[in-house]
Parts: C-alpha cells; structure tokens; sequence
C-alpha cells in the first residue's frame, strides 16, 4: 500500500471497518511498519482515557469482545490500539510481551469498562459493581491499568473494602489489630495443621493467578510438609492426564527447556492459561522433588458438583491405598471451603465432601496483597515477607468475606486459616 502511494496508515485505519482493524494493523506490522510508527499515525495521546467519539468507544468495544471470542487471536489485541488511554497502553504492553496472560481476555474487557466509566464520571460506580462481580482476584487488571488510574481504583476498593467491613460489625483498625495480635510464620502454621491428630489432608486453597506468590511459597514449603509427613500433592488437573502427567515430570528439572513439555501438556488439558504458567509447574516440581507424588483429581472442565465430587473420590482413593498416606491438596479456593454455617448455597466443595466421607482435613486460603479486592489486602500493604493466621474465632476476622465480591458467599471462617502475601 505504502509503494503504491494509495495511503498511508493512518487515512488506510480510517477507512477499515472495526472488525479489520486488526488484521490491518498485524499485516503492517508484518510487513515492517513498528507499532511506534502506527501510533505515531494515528497520533493518539495515551495520557487521555478519552476515546472521543461514539465510533472510537464502538471500535474499541469490537476490538475487547473479538479477544474474548479469541483465546490467542492477537488480531483483536492490535486492534484495541486504536481504543487510546489505558486500553492503549495495555495492548501496547501486551504486544511487547506476549505470554500466557493474552488468553485472559476478561483483564481488557474490565480495563475498558473502567476507562470507559472514568470518562463519562462514573469511575467509582463502575469499582463498586466489578468488585462484587469480578472474579475473587484481579491482580492482573492492576497490571495493565497506568499508575494513576491504579491509584483511583485502589482507592475507590479502600471505601468499598470499609464499607464492606461496616456490614459485619467490625473495621479495618480492629482487623489490623487482630491480625497482629495472631499472626504466626505461614510454614509452621501449614504443618501445624497437617500434624494435629487425625488429619488426612490439608487444603490449600488459591485464586488462580499468573506469577503467584501463593504457588512460590507452597513450593518452598515441600520439604517441610513431606516431613510432617505428606505424601501426595493432589491438584486440579484431570485424572485422564495422570500417565502423560507422570512422564512429564520424569524430565522437568526446572529448566525451561526441560519445563516446556509439561507446560504444553497441561495446556492441552486445560484452557485456563495460569495452570501453564511457571508458577504452578514449579509447585509440580517441587513437590516430585520433595518425595511427594503429584497427582491429578480434578474431572472434566464441567460443573462444580461433579468435579468436587471427582476430586473427593481420588482424594479418597489414595488415602484408602494406605493408612499413612496424607495429602496435600492444592486447588482453587472454592474446592477447599470448609462445611460452616456462613457457607453459601452452593454444592458442596470437594472438602465438603471429604469430611461427609469421615476424612478430617484442615483448610488454608490464599489472601493475595496485590489483588484489588482481597479481604486482608490491605495486611498485605504492611507486611514484607509472607504471614499467617488462624481465622476461626478471631473478632474481625472470622465473619469477614473472603473477597471484597461478597454474592459469592464465602466468608474467611469457611477456612481454618489464611496465608496474606505483601502488597508490591
């Protein structure tokens, strides 16, 4: 197009319908034309939110909605070039960082609607609302949103998270207080619950993230939990992968040459980009390392009653195997919630259905300080490294929810402890 003079860039963007967009900008850039150049086209001032008309905010609004149909199709990530401000920004950082994080295509939908929400005034409605709705964690949205419009929505999640906190009678003073008062070191809480008399299993429950800090620390506990006498890390990967699973694991070290077949293997199973990322085969690894045999427990990507109920009987069946197995059972907070009366009405979780069986587990969730509605995130603004407490009875901290979207039902006393990593 360039040779033949019939346009530039820029007049050729103007011309392309919304859905085009970007298979136009992935052909220049194929063909040589850097994205710098493109921007420079379009003349786009990425320090304004402002989209600045209705077909802009509609072209923008076509760009998210085909990632989300597409789960690598970067097409539509360089089309969301064309949206300005922050949705800009973060498909420019995507593009020079492609990872797994561009099949999370709900990040960008969420980034939209705030900037969106930030230029017609409605910034702190739009907060209240994705807080109550939006997955329990959301610490990759704060990754890709600017410095400033982090700072609004931190802000906006503070008078949320008090008001939140007002509800069940207490404030985020008396929760500090309580916390600091209980606080242990989380490795010596982990196997304090795996050695009281009768345990079989401890659960550990996470928001499945990219990076986690969660997933580092259980790592390095392995060696520690084998001692206390764990036997097995059970995770939330298909049973009808556990030979592939085995082989893998053969030769994954923990270099990324040797990681890679076990990152695709799991991918191929699974469609949720975190369990590929290299936090969660590291955990694998570590645990292989430690003595531990990992296995697989979840069931087909289906509904929560039957992969709980999967998980339940796998979980038994090792125990079963032998008197002194004890397991490790890393999954998604959800599959972890202990039987309590503030449970929601929801289908029992896998533990749920383990202590019906008479298999007495103990319970610990992930509180992720740079997530934008964790519970205890703001803890986490105040800690360095790493802490631990023990939620059940604690004024403040047993009736508080589990994350700021309360419609899910769970509450912090639905596990025996929590883990609270520190804010960046």
């Amino acid at each position: 197009i360039e040779r033949e003079g019939i346009a530039t860039p820029e007049t050729l963007i103007k011309l392309v319908p919304a859905e085009k967009l970007g298979f136009v900008v992935k052909s220049l850039t194929e063909s040589g034309v850097s994205v710098e150049k493109i921007l420079a086209a379009m003349k786009p001032d990425p320090t304004q939110p402002r989209l600045g008309s209705d077909t802009a905010w509609k072209r923008a609004d076509a760009a998210v909605e085909g990632l989300l149909k597409g789960s690598t199709d970067k097409d539509s990530l360089y089309a969301m070039l064309f949206a300005g401000g922050h949705i800009q920004e973060a498909a420019i950082k995507a593009l020079k960082n492609p990872g797994p994080e561009l099949r999370s295509g709900l990040d960008f939908k969420i980034v939209f609607l705030l900037s969106r929400a930030e230029t017609e005034g409605k910034l702190h409605q739009a907060v209240e609302l994705l807080s109550e709705r939006a997955r329990m964690s959301q610490s990759a949205i704060t990754e890709n949103l600017t410095p400033s419009m982090e700072g609004k929505v931190r802000a906006i999640l503070a008078q949320v998270e008090a008001a939140n906190m007002k509800k069940v009678g207490t404030t985020p003073e008396v929760v500090r207080a309580a916390f600091e008062e209980f606080s242990v070191p989380p490795e010596k809480l982990a196997v304090s619950l795996l050695q009281k008399e009768g345990v079989r299993v401890l659960a550990i429950g996470e928001v499945h993230g990219l990076n986690s800090p969660h997933r580092k620390f259980v790592s390095s506990m392995m060696d520690e939990l084998n001692t206390a006498g764990a036997t097995h890390l059970a995770v939330e990967l298909p049973t009808s992968m556990q030979a592939d699973l085995n082989e893998a694991l053969k030769i994954a070290s923990g270099a990324p040459a040797d990681i890679k077949p076990l990152q695709d293997l799991i991918l191929s199973f699974n469609a949720d980009a975190t369990m590929g990322d290299k936090s969660f085969i590291d955990l694998l690894v570590s645990a292989r390392k430690a003595g531990l045999e990992v296995v697989a427990v979840d069931g087909p990507m289906a509904d929560f009653e039957v992969r709980d109920k999967i998980m339940a009987d796998t979980i038994q069946g090792i125990l079963n195997g032998n008197e002194h197995h004890k397991v490790v059972f890393f999954a998604g907070a959800e599959h972890t919630a202990l039987d309590t009366p503030n449970s929601s009405g929801k289908t029992p979780s896998a533990v749920q259905l383990l202590g019906a069986s008479g298999i007495l587990a103990k319970t610990i969730v992930e509180q992720d300080g740079r997530s934008i509605n964790a519970a205890l995130k703001h803890i986490g603004q105040t800690l360095a490294t790493p802490s631990g407490v023990y939620t059940w009875g604690i004024a403040g901290l047993d009736s508080l929810p589990l994350s700021l979207d309360i419609i899910r039902g769970r509450r912090l006393e639905n596990w025996d402890a929590a883990i609270v990593y520190p804010s960046p």
